[in-house]
């Protein structure tokens, strides 16, 4: 009779660089998850993240300030009307 090996899933971990090293921040199932997590703490504290793949210890991603909207919507210009009034 053929043994079945469990199945283990991938999960990915949540890395935040700090002055003594990369610490774990947290973990999700999904890539995709793992990474909007990583750029919301990325985007609220300015520190630089990356997503491990958990079972080949391989970085994925590495995340910085650099995908971060700045200031309200990223096409947002304030100029004058050329419209009639004031």
């Amino acid at each position: 009779m053929e043994q079945r090996v469990p199945f283990m899933e991938t999960m990915f971990v949540i890395e935040a660089l700090h002055p003594d090293g990369w610490r774990p921040q947290g973990r999700a199932k999904l890539e995709y998850w793992a990474y909007q997590e990583a750029q919301m703490r990325c985007c609220s504290d300015g520190r630089n993240y990356r997503i491990l793949k958990e079972d080949a210890n391989e970085i994925v991603a590495l995340i910085n300030t650099s995908s971060c909207r700045r200031s309200g919507h990223p096409t947002a210009v304030h100029e004058r009307s050329h419209a009639g009034g004031a």
